[in-house]
């Protein structure tokens, strides 16, 4: 049972505090004052010692418009230990240390962080080395889909390393990409990079931050950090968008690897070093591809779509391509 946007029915706290003790069987609360709620009603138990409820929510959401005090995440989430999915909008006074109660999910499957890059450089924000890597470090091994948007120094072999089973990753508006070397000594294996190869992975995202791509560098992942990710042997769908390091080389090397036989669906948009050279790897006999869609790719030209359709009808190959 789902609750819906509290904005179109217009319901209040005290709405979602009766749906929430009088719906046994309620599953995904998606409403503004959701953790406000939990926190209210599990505080109130603790201050009354009362033996607090337990809800049966298997989805939560914090959003940008939350009215958030520290320390209530940790109180919301006490009571609905069977939540598989978390969206984490970064709020104000939302840190590292409300982001690690999640330890305490033991069936905590999805994961999506939408950090606030307008939040001021004096407040206290999600990091990715104090919050998201410990956090990581302990439940990383049961995430099955983990999407990051705004993030700073996100180090994708970290993610590899404790997030084995991860089946979608979805890295969008990254502001920065950092090494293993770069990263807190603490968190650093003595297992080389090559053994964290993402074996579950089968869709990979990847959008950088558009209005930046002139000036910084650093917000696009770097040529081995995208033929590490690319290397994963499942892949079968893959979104790369305005992303200047992704070239033919990378794709030639990539390819030697595992040919993408099991990819099914190709989106490359305002990736402007990447020709024909580099597209022919998915164009092989004996692959799984269904569709290829190549937008403001700049070195892709109507010829070489005309010699990929002639290509596939002469071969009989089972696939459309969308070109712009």
């Amino acid at each position: 049972m789902t609750v819906g946007n509290g904005k179109s029915y217009k319901i209040t706290k005290k709405g979602v505090k009766i749906a929430l003790e009088n719906l046994p069987a309620l599953r995904i609360l998606n409403h503004n004052t959701a953790v406000e709620v939990l926190a209210d009603i599990a505080q109130t138990h603790l201050n009354q010692m009362l033996l607090p409820p337990k809800f049966a929510l298997s989805v939560l959401r914090l959003t940008f418009w939350t009215p958030y005090s520290s320390g209530n995440f940790g109180l919301a989430i006490s009571l609905c230990s069977t939540i598989t999915s978390m969206y984490i909008e970064e709020t104000a006074r939302f840190t590292d240390r409300d982001l690690l109660t999640l330890m305490a999910l033991e069936k905590l499957q999805n994961l999506y962080i939408h950090a606030d890059p307008n939040l001021g450089k004096n407040q206290e924000k999600i990091t990715f080395d104090g919050g998201l890597l410990p956090l990581l470090k302990v439940k990383g091994s049961s995430l099955k889909k983990l999407q990051l948007f705004f993030l700073s120094n996100v180090d994708v072999y970290r993610i590899a390393e404790f997030c084995p089973n991860l089946g979608d990753l979805r890295l969008e508006d990254i502001l920065s990409y950092t090494c293993p070397d770069e990263v807190n000594v603490s968190f650093t294996s003595k297992r080389s990079r090559k053994d964290f190869t993402l074996k579950s992975l089968t869709n990979l995202y990847i959008c950088v931050l558009e209005y930046e791509k002139s000036t910084n560098e650093s917000n696009h992942p770097s040529r081995e950090i995208l033929l590490f990710l690319l290397s994963s042997p499942f892949l079968s769908k893959i979104e790369i968008l305005s992303c200047d390091t992704l070239t033919d080389n990378v794709l030639l090397a990539a390819t030697k690897i595992h040919q993408f036989k099991n990819v099914t669906e190709i989106f490359l948009q305002n990736c402007d070093f990447v020709s024909k050279r580099g597209v022919d790897v998915f164009m092989q006999g004996g692959n799984s591809l269904k569709f290829i869609y190549l937008h403001n790719c700049k070195k892709v030209n109507q010829e070489n779509i005309n010699f990929w359709e002639n290509q596939a009808q002469k071969k009989n190959w089972d696939f459309y391509i969308d070109f712009e």
